[in-house]
């Protein structure tokens, strides 16, 4: 799994690609977390939010399957991603 991250007018994009599967989400998560780290401040403490942008129907499927989606923002495409962030 590769993460690369863009910061585009105070807000950070991280693109993941590679497979996705159950035995290596924690992997996933580490390399999240290590990005998120690298920021000065927490999302909390920036009243932010993580949205996850497009996800493919396959990880969607197994998100909605264990429950996963209850801890995430969604947003399909990217002129939904405006709207969940309150932009015009």
């Amino acid at each position: 799994m590769e993460i690369t991250g863009t910061v585009t007018k105070g807000d950070e994009t991280f693109r993941l690609e590679g497979e996705l599967y159950l035995n290596n989400a924690m992997d996933v998560k580490m390399l999240l977390d290590d990005e998120v780290k690298k920021a000065p401040k927490t999302l909390k403490a920036l009243n932010g939010m993580l949205v996850l942008l497009s996800l493919p129907p396959s990880i969607l499927a197994i998100f909605s399957k264990t429950n996963l989606l209850k801890f995430f923002v969604l947003a399909p495409d990217p002129p939904s991603l405006k709207k969940v962030l309150g932009e015009s």
